[in-house]
């Protein structure tokens, strides 16, 4: 899932994103992301750090984290950070971000291109491997 940024973002508004993101000076990977879950999807799920990577541009300069998890819980998106939720097969993105790059914020383009070079054709994440669907995140 990724979401579309709200149009009153700073950074990338109207843009497509990772569904769940944020930065705290002194805050793990993962603590980071269980609160920002809650805040902006209004859920709480395991979720699993696939990788960290350094993206440095004209406007962003930071590290990023890659998770993944599943749900089939009801997600309430906090309108003023997600103006829209959309689904794909992971397929189905690589093609949408090939075909319509200018859609998304450009350090997803290169965490995604990462995730499909080299995980997701050669690892094919099992979701319930790790106990991914305990609904408990994992600390």
């Amino acid at each position: 899932m990724i979401h579309k940024r709200a149009p009153n973002r700073y950074w990338y508004p109207n843009l497509y994103a990772y569904s769940i993101s944020g930065t705290v000076k002194n805050e793990s990977y993962i603590d980071n992301i269980n609160i920002e879950m809650k805040e902006e999807l209004g859920i709480s799920i395991p979720v699993k750090l696939l990788f960290i990577y350094k993206y440095f541009d004209t406007i962003d300069k930071s590290f990023h984290a890659l998770f993944f998890g599943i749900t089939d819980k009801n997600l309430t998106p906090d309108p003023n950070e997600i103006s829209e939720l959309k689904w794909f097969s992971p397929e189905k993105l690589k093609e949408d971000i090939k075909d319509n790059p200018e859609k998304y914020v450009p350090h997803v383009i290169y965490g995604l291109n990462k995730y499909f070079n080299e995980i997701h054709n050669k690892e094919k994440i099992n979701p319930y491997e790790n106990k991914l669907n305990d609904d408990k995140p994992l600390k």
